[in-house]
């Protein structure tokens, strides 16, 4: 047996995962509960939702961190400052749209995330409101 450890927002649980309920996908694996991927474990199977996870919200996520940090440290000047917080308003939009769909998969699991998704976008409208 090999122990997998993992925390989700409720429970924190060891997975003992026989060789025989381990599916390798390259540095993917997958036990009957979660998904393993580089050492972070994904709690669910779900093609769909890992899909969405891996393919859109993972890089959308990563490209907000770093267009907002290029607005953040860029000068507050019209420009480059500008044209980075629109991007990263727009990312963030689309950020939230996944957020929202992979909450309503696992909605008991993930609706605190729905909630935090929600106050970062509403921050990230805020601003770009009083802009306007």
């Amino acid at each position: 047996m090999i122990p997998e450890l993992w925390a989700s927002s409720r429970h924190r649980c060891i997975i003992y995962a026989t060789e025989a309920t381990q599916l390798t996908l390259g540095t993917a694996r997958m036990t009957s509960d979660a998904t393993i991927i580089g050492g972070i474990v994904i709690p669910s199977t779900d093609p769909a939702f890992l899909a969405v996870v891996i393919g859109v919200h993972i890089p959308l996520g990563i490209a907000c961190v770093l267009v907002g940090a290029s607005a953040m440290l860029s000068e507050k000047r019209p420009g480059r400052h500008s044209t980075f917080g629109t991007i990263y308003y727009w990312c963030l939009l689309a950020l939230f749209a996944s957020a929202t769909f992979l909450s309503i998969m696992r909605w008991s699991e993930n609706y605190h995330l729905f909630i935090l998704g929600a106050a970062s976008f509403a921050c990230a409208w805020f601003g770009h409101w009083t802009l306007r």
